[in-house]
């Protein structure tokens, strides 16, 4: 058993009618702000999100669990989600390697966890990695879960494993970037309304 999972070792967790049973590891999540920008206008705001059990002391590895959420001016929103496994020596991670994964959802405090859009999953462009359409109002939802601080619940099923790992924890980011995202969900609208307009009819 990789960390040091919290409360009782197997949680099954019903999510909006969905059963989970997984590991739970108190984990530490840090946030990194993503924008795309096409024609000098913001065209997608994103997240990617980085957790890591709180405690590595007395393992020899640990896994890094990897999930990305974005939305784009086309209402299309996007998750990807994958796994690296680290060595660890003196309490620290060193090494890495990629593990391939089966399945993967994240959902806040509360809220409901990602799904596929008609269940249709493609691999990631990084090795191991898994790519899903998810509904654009529940990611948004998602989105500002993460600038407000909320708890949030990673989930991911490694390839092999009987159950899947659930990280739990607060997300990290810094100030500066949470007024950059801000931003950059404030200019998303405006590119939206501009493209819909540019529609021929």
């Amino acid at each position: 058993m990789l960390g040091r999972p919290c409360g009782a070792v197997m949680l099954v967790a019903l999510l909006q009618g969905t059963a989970h049973a997984g590991t739970v590891y108190q984990s530490a999540i840090v946030a990194s702000p993503q924008m795309q920008v096409r024609d000098g206008q913001t065209d997608g705001c994103g997240f990617q999100l980085k957790s890591l059990p709180t405690s590595l002391a007395g393992e020899k590895s640990a896994v890094v669990l990897d999930v990305s959420l974005n939305l784009y001016s086309s209402y299309l929103a996007l998750m990807k989600g994958g796994a690296v496994e680290l060595g660890v020596s003196g309490g620290k991670p060193m090494a890495r390697k990629a593990l391939p994964i089966t399945a993967f959802w994240l959902k806040a405090s509360g809220g409901r966890a990602t799904v596929p859009r008609e269940n249709k999953v493609i691999p990631g462009e990084d090795p191991g990695y898994l790519l899903y359409g998810a509904d654009f109002a529940l990611v948004a939802e998602l989105f500002y879960a993460v600038i407000e601080g909320k708890q949030l619940s990673l989930g991911v099923k490694v390839k092999g494993e009987s159950v899947e790992r659930i990280y739990v924890g607060v997300p990290q980011i810094e100030d500066a970037e949470k007024n950059q995202s801000h931003q950059c969900m404030t200019e998303l609208p405006e590119r939206m309304k501009a493209l819909i307009k540019e529609e021929p009819r």
